[in-house]
């Protein structure tokens, strides 16, 4: 399993995409926080590779959400129990 621990420190803005037979986008063209003074005046064109890749949160506006989706926060949560692989939480007994 390959998996990457990273902190949410780097942001940008998804400013248009392209669709390729309309089924799923292809490029992302996206804004980057560090300003028009570098890359292409502040702009970068990412892959869909790229994207599936590295982004891993997303804000979108309610309006353009499918209700479906919407609809999974009107739910009861699931509260799930403490997950401790390495039994750091786990009762040690006094010998």
């Amino acid at each position: 399993m390959y998996f990457l621990e990273v902190p949410s420190k780097f942001c940008v803005i998804i400013s248009e995409f392209n669709f390729q037979d309309k089924e799923e986008p292809t490029k992302w063209r996206v804004e980057n926080s560090w300003g028009d003074e570098n890359a292409g005046k502040g702009y970068l064109l990412m892959t869909s590779e790229w994207f599936k890749e590295y982004v891993f949160e997303v804000v979108v506006d309610k309006s353009i959400v499918p209700k479906e989706v919407m609809d999974v926060f009107s739910q009861d949560p699931v509260i799930l129990p403490a997950w401790d692989p390495m039994g750091t939480l786990a009762e040690v007994s006094a010998n």
